[in-house]
């Protein structure tokens, strides 16, 4: 694994500076986060403990600081471009998307599941993602996915969009961030994430595959082969956590939120998601990847 961090993407301003559980270090066992807890104030970046071991991959975290943005493929429409898509002859979109987007097996029969806004980009409150111009991401995650890659876990996008149900953004335009997503990882990675789930559909439609529902996990498990498990679901809302359940995956919440019940671990960032995901993975399965 390299010790120089890839470059990586940083936003203006974050909404996690709020009240959040103390981080869980590697060799102590994670809080678990509770409907109704109450949690002390706590900083809002985790402090070092000199007495405790470094998670994988905290130093190239701890140095990734410079900003470097995707780059736009040639001939990329602009934010106003992407305001309305295309339905189909029954109103809507079609209800999910699938895209393998890696030459990474699915042997070890495990992965990490990830939401995308608020967690692999900052999240745009009140409005969706429509164009590169708006899709930032956050300044860990690269080095999130490097470490994860590293344990032998697949990595899988299962991302709400209901922006395209609503009209506001193409199905094309969405498509389009993930494969500038994509490139930026396999320019600073070697590899991107194994696989993109995307839902369409409205809040309200019952949806069998958008979150809270399972759907799109369980059917990436049964894509790649998986044993629920041996999978997380890492999401910043309270939907992630509720799919990644029902689903039958651990599940970590990541953010200054409430206690959300289902909620496994609660974490303030993507730094501490990796240790706790670290920490709950066999260290023979890990050296059997590498």
């Amino acid at each position: 694994m390299s010790s120089s961090p890839a470059p990586l993407l940083s936003g203006a301003g974050s909404n996690r500076t709020a009240t959040v559980p103390a981080p869980a270090a590697l060799g102590a066992r994670p809080r678990r986060a509770r409907a109704g807890a109450t949690n002390a104030p706590q900083p809002s970046m985790p402090q070092a403990n000199p007495g405790l071991r470094r998670a994988p991959h905290r130093r190239a975290m701890e140095a990734a600081r410079q900003a470097a943005p995707i780059t736009p493929r040639a001939g990329t429409p602009s934010c106003a471009a992407h305001r309305t898509a295309p339905i189909d002859e029954a109103g809507r979109p079609p209800c999910r998307k699938a895209t393998a987007a890696s030459s990474t097996t699915g042997a070890m029969g495990r992965a990490v599941f990830l939401d995308r806004d608020g967690i692999v980009n900052w999240r745009i409150v009140g409005d969706y993602v429509r164009c590169a111009e708006e899709f930032v991401l956050l300044p860990d995650f690269v080095d999130f996915l490097r470490g994860i890659k590293a344990l032998g876990f697949l990595s899988i996008l299962v991302t709400n969009q209901q922006g395209i149900g609503k009209g506001l953004v193409s199905p094309d335009a969405v498509a389009a961030l993930h494969e500038q997503l994509q490139q930026h990882l396999q320019r600073t990675l070697g590899s991107g994430v194994d696989d993109i789930f995307v839902c369409p559909d409205l809040e309200g439609s019952n949806s069998p595959y958008r979150k809270p529902e399972p759907g799109m996990l369980l059917e990436a498990i049964r894509k790649w082969h998986l044993h629920p498990a041996q999978c997380w679901m890492v999401g910043d809302s309270a939907s992630d956590i509720l799919a990644g359940y029902r689903a039958g995956v651990r599940t970590v919440l990541v953010g200054a939120h409430p206690p959300v019940p289902y909620a496994e671990f609660h974490v303030r960032n993507l730094w501490e998601a990796l240790e706790v995901i670290a920490q709950h993975t066999a260290p023979e399965l890990s050296r059997s990847t590498s």
